[in-house]
């Protein structure tokens, strides 16, 4: 008899490029539902050379490791960018992860994400984080990556690198859930800025342990958030 393995590493939806619509999708998987790519400096479908303007509403996720920005990490020269996001309209059944940015180590270059909006998500039961921004958990299939599946056991260094603006998650309701609210985790020499809550209620066991998010250099604005982050 054999443990049985998830097939991980197999992505729903993996979107780069300009102008780009999902919509009405119900996705079943153990990897990101729909995790939006960088696009760079040099490529041809991306207005600016930059992923943007991308819009993804009206899904339902069973398990799945969220509506995800990324991974991105910095470069040289290729200005790795994704910008004016928005996920709208989006339920969650049992997700690894539902809302997820997350950057790639790297020592040289820079990359940039801002104006990502969250809007409307609904979440039962999330069997990891609801909420998490930083660096990237899983390694990749060549074993390289941060690899920060145990935080907040252990280390896991944050990119100083990728610029991270204007994340906004509104009208976001979960329930359940085994580990405390989110993660928010940004580098000292390089906070994120603007990151704003706007109606967050997130209940689960953790209450009773009166654990809340974890947060690390990130700045913006906080209006009617249960628990605060």
């Amino acid at each position: 008899m054999s443990w049985p393995v998830f097939p991980l590493n197999t992505d729903g939806i993996d979107p780069a490029g300009s102008n780009v619509t999902i919509r009405n999708v119900n996705i079943t998987n153990f990897d990101d539902a729909v995790a939006v790519k960088p696009a760079h400096n040099y490529a041809k479908v991306a207005k600016e050379g930059c992923t943007r303007d991308v819009l993804v509403e009206n899904l339902n996720v069973m398990f799945g490791v969220g509506m995800s920005i990324g991974s991105i990490g910095p470069e040289v020269g290729t200005n790795p960018c994704v910008k004016n996001v928005t996920f709208r309209e989006i339920n969650f059944e049992y997700p690894l992860k539902a809302i997820y940015i997350k950057t790639n180590p790297g020592y040289t270059g820079y990359g940039i994400v801002e104006d990502i909006l969250y809007e409307n998500i609904k979440i039962h039961f999330p069997v990891w984080w609801n909420i998490y921004i930083g660096p990237q958990q899983m390694k990749q299939p060549d074993n390289s990556g941060p690899g920060c599946m145990l935080y907040p056991l252990g280390g896991c260094i944050t990119q100083p690198l990728i610029d991270i603006n204007n994340i906004t998650i509104r009208n976001l309701n979960s329930t359940g859930g085994f580990l405390p609210p989110g993660v928010v985790r940004c580098n000292k020499t390089n906070p994120c800025k603007s990151i704003n809550f706007e109606n967050i209620n997130i209940t689960g066991w953790w209450e009773k342990m009166n654990w809340g998010f974890i947060s690390e250099y990130a700045y913006g604005n906080v209006t009617n958030a249960y628990p605060d982050p």
